[in-house]
């Protein structure tokens, strides 16, 4: 099964998506399984969701940092979790 490294973890994460997504510790990353809202196979086409707001996340700051949707015209490998609201690379998930 693809494993993928996740940085964060969503706040409103569910108890039924609490074994798919696991919490990054310090500098050890945990791995979590694939998530079910992006490509699954190389003939998919890639999620790419156009949202009018991406979650925030606080960094310690006073500002929160967020996806943005103009991403997907400059990087064309990217993909966009919803489920996990993370990016994946469609190349590295399939090839």
């Amino acid at each position: 099964m693809d494993k993928f490294v996740s940085f964060t973890k969503r706040k409103d994460v569910t108890p039924e998506n609490e074994t798919k997504v696991k919490k990054a510790k310090g500098e050890n990353l945990e791995l979590m399984e694939s998530p079910n809202d992006i490509s699954q196979r190389t003939g998919d086409k890639l999620a790419r969701p156009l949202l009018k707001a991406y979650p925030k996340h606080m960094d310690g700051k006073s500002h929160g940092r967020s996806f943005v949707a103009s991403w997907y015209q400059r990087y064309s490998w990217m993909e966009f979790s919803q489920d996990f609201d993370a990016v994946f690379c469609f190349p590295c998930r399939h090839f």
